[in-house]
């Protein structure tokens, strides 16, 4: 008997198959969570590192390729790209479906720190960073005003980022675009012969008045106080009275063998300024909001 002919045959069977079906659909669906980005684990890790002031030819040469050939070794490595460019380098490191990500990042740590002479003293990092989707922004926002340019940056770091970072089910909040305060220094070098100073010793006088040191602690009985010699630039002022060298006795600060001083906002974060001051922001959700 084929299954028509028994569905004819039985119709109450037959409805009441199809009723529990149904009801089970209809209630499974009622229960099926739908996420619009949902949390995925490629086997995937970037492997990111910073030479400041490298071109990508020599970033290329020096940083990626080196790491190329350390990450090769870690088992399981299916496929490296990577990427140099001005400063910056990075490696993506693709390994086989099934591997364990959070043990491969192990590995591929610590051969690095292993083979860590292999590349130049002044680089930062490598970081090594999984594929997360999680940890990809759903808000971006864009920011715009006709203040001061360092004035919008303050503004949106001190007074909107942390009221986003607040809102619930956020998990960070990272600007970019903003603009940093720059004092250029213009130095005079007839200036600069008369009184028989090199340049070194004008950029490193500069850089020891510009510190925030810690001082140490003291301790009495039950009570410690941390001391800390805050000496950074706060004034242009305090900039031009900065003390250089000692000549015959005598002080030589900045202003006497400086032309003039500008200050003036730059770019932190984009290559390209607009028109108008501007700022972005995006926002990281949690990965186990419903």
């Amino acid at each position: 008997m084929s299954l028509t002919e028994a569905s004819v045959k039985r119709p109450v069977f037959t409805v009441m198959v199809a009723l529990i079906v149904i009801i089970f659909g209809l209630a499974s669906l009622t229960r099926l969570r739908i996420d619009l980005l949902p949390s995925i684990e490629l086997p995937t890790l970037t492997v990111r590192t910073q030479y400041e002031g490298a071109s990508p030819v020599v970033m290329e040469r020096l940083v990626t390729q080196i790491i190329e050939e350390i990450v090769a070794t870690v088992p399981g490595v299916r496929e490296i790209v990577s990427e140099s460019s001005e400063g910056n380098s990075s490696v993506r490191v693709s390994f086989e479906w099934g591997t364990d990500i959070d043990t491969a990042a192990v590995e591929v740590q610590a051969t690095l720190q292993n083979e860590l002479s292999e590349l130049p003293d002044k680089i930062t990092g490598p970081r090594v960073v999984r594929f997360d989707v999680d940890s990809f922004p759903v808000v971006l926002m864009g920011i715009s005003s006709s203040l001061d340019p360092v004035e919008l940056t303050e503004l949106v770091e001190d007074q909107i980022r942390y009221r986003f970072s607040r809102i619930p089910g956020v998990a960070q909040v990272d600007p970019w675009g903003g603009f940093d305060r720059e004092v250029r220094v213009e130095l005079d070098p007839d200036r600069l012969r008369a009184l028989g100073l090199p340049l070194d010793q004008v950029l490193q006088a500069l850089r020891n008045a510009n510190l925030d040191l810690p001082a140490g602690k003291i301790e009495q009985g039950q009570y410690q106080v941390t001391l800390r010699a805050p000496s950074e630039f706060t004034s242009l002022d305090q900039i031009r009275n900065t003390v250089v060298a000692q000549k015959q006795g005598a002080a030589v600060t900045i202003s006497q063998i400086a032309r003039g001083f500008a200050s003036l906002p730059t770019k932190s974060a984009s290559e390209e300024a607009p028109t108008a001051p501007s700022f972005a922001s995006s926002s990281t959700a949690f990965g186990d909001m419903s």
